[in-house]
């Protein structure tokens, strides 16, 4: 999921950066973020329109005009972009997709680990266990 957000957020901000950063410090697999990232990135860029009308939404909402003068204070909102319509409202829709998102993922690696496992010949017991060294 964090491979996907830093792939459709424009890469002219601060902000995919830092999520790239920590994503990297984060116990996930590197390779399937770079893959999602890769992906991803070529898909953001169709998506920016609808982004846009997400992102002035949210921005223009009378109901967060002081919210978003307040951030607008603040340096590290200048630098991540966020008053930026595309920027705020890629944010958003992958807010609001990541909960459905990790469920659909979680449940597609349940229906597709014992296919894989039977494929590779990964047994279920040395998968899930740390290899012992016997001296």
């Amino acid at each position: 999921m964090m491979g996907i957000l830093v792939g459709v957020i424009p890469k002219f901000s601060l902000l995919p950066w830092v999520i790239g950063i920590i994503a990297m410090l984060l116990p996930l697999n590197l390779v399937a973020l770079a893959v999602t990232i890769v992906i991803f990135s070529f898909a953001g860029p169709l998506l920016d329109p609808w982004f846009h009308q997400v992102g002035y939404s949210v921005l223009i909402d009378p109901a967060l005009q002081e919210f978003w003068q307040s951030m607008a204070q603040s340096e590290t909102f200048i630098w991540l972009q966020l008053d930026n319509t595309v920027v705020t409202g890629s944010v958003v829709a992958w807010l609001i997709a990541s909960l459905p998102g990790y469920f659909i993922c979680k449940a597609f690696v349940l229906t597709l680990r014992p296919t894989w496992n039977r494929i590779f010949g990964v047994s279920a017991g040395v998968a899930n266990h740390p290899t012992v060294m016997s001296s």
